[in-house]
């Protein structure tokens, strides 16, 4: 019958399919704004992030290298020839800290510093670079003590040394760290000390 019929129509409302596509429709046109709105702001905090850090990284290099390194100094050659920094001002010195009792450790040094030294005169010319050491046990340590053990190593070595106060200031100046025992106690003992070469003009 045509009751049923239509009974059966209204049932199931036309408007329902378009409304459902309509939804669809302005679900996709939405979502790229919603990505957009999600995903936007977590690029740029990952953006700044970075840059940040590589601000951070250029900053604590800056500082490094801006570093106080060296100054003046005044100390004794092993002829006990008074010798100071601006003796050095204009060539290239390679500069190390050590004392003469030191059982290996500087001997090494010392050692490593004469092939450099010879290395570089060999391939620049006699005198290019200066080797220079500076005793940071003056106590012990006299003019002649340096002298003999420098010399074991090479004749080029300029030995330094000087009072425990001029001594000291010279290895504040270029960072040396050293710590030598109570010389109340005992005369036979070893310096602990930072082991670096400078290279120095």
């Amino acid at each position: 019958p045509q009751c049923a019929r239509v009974r059966a129509y209204s049932t199931k409302p036309e408007t329902n399919e378009f409304e459902i596509t309509g939804w669809k429709r302005y679900a996709a046109m939405a979502a790229p704004i919603l990505v957009s709105l999600v995903c936007g702001p977590l690029a740029m905090y990952k953006l700044w992030t970075e840059q940040e850090q590589e601000k951070g990284k250029k900053r604590e290099f800056k500082s490094t290298t801006g570093m106080q390194l060296g100054g003046p100094f005044t100390l004794v050659d092993f002829n006990g020839r008074a010798v100071t920094r601006a003796e050095f001002a204009g060539k290239w010195s390679l500069l190390y800290f050590g004392f003469t009792n030191c059982p290996e450790v500087c001997p090494k040094q010392l050692q490593k510093m004469n092939d450099v030294v010879e290395e570089i005169d060999y391939e620049y010319g006699k005198g290019t670079l200066v080797p220079v050491f500076i005793t940071i046990d003056p106590q012990r340590d006299s003019c002649a003590d340096i002298k003999a053990f420098v010399q074991q190593y090479s004749p080029k070595i300029i030995g330094l040394c000087g009072t425990p106060e001029q001594t000291h200031a010279a290895a504040e100046r270029w960072r040396v760290y050293y710590n030598v025992p109570d010389y109340s106690k005992k005369d036979d003992y070893l310096i602990d000390h930072s082991v670096v070469s400078y290279l120095m003009q």
